[in-house]
């Protein structure tokens, strides 16, 4: 692995981990970044799934972020605050998911 596919866990982490604290508070992230978030994570997913780890989880993410790129871009998230404590669970799984992914591949190369 080298370091560029390191450093393209960055982004995924920095965004889940303020989505993790911050929705449960109602606060999520909004406009141009969100959009540029929800299309970010979407290609990671794709990019993950080449590697051939972890598919089957790899893939639910990857149809769960390609599900939320139109929703962000349509402001429908937004509408469901209510659902921040659920929002920030997922969020974790995501994290803890991201931190298995990354372990994987740093010990196969």
């Amino acid at each position: 692995m080298d370091l560029l596919q390191v450093l393209l866990f960055i982004p995924m982490y920095v965004k889940h981990g303020w989505t993790a604290l911050n929705s449960p508070r109602g606060r999520y992230p909004g406009g141009l970044a969100a959009k540029a978030a929800a299309v970010y994570e979407a290609l990671f997913y794709i990019w993950a799934l080449t590697l051939g780890l972890l598919v089957p989880v790899t893939a639910f993410f990857a149809v769960t972020h390609f599900i939320g790129v139109p929703l962000y871009f349509g402001g429908y998230l937004s509408r469901y605050s209510r659902y921040g404590k659920a929002y920030a669970v997922f969020e974790i799984a995501e994290l803890l998911y991201l931190a298995a992914l990354l372990a994987a591949v740093l010990l196969r190369h």
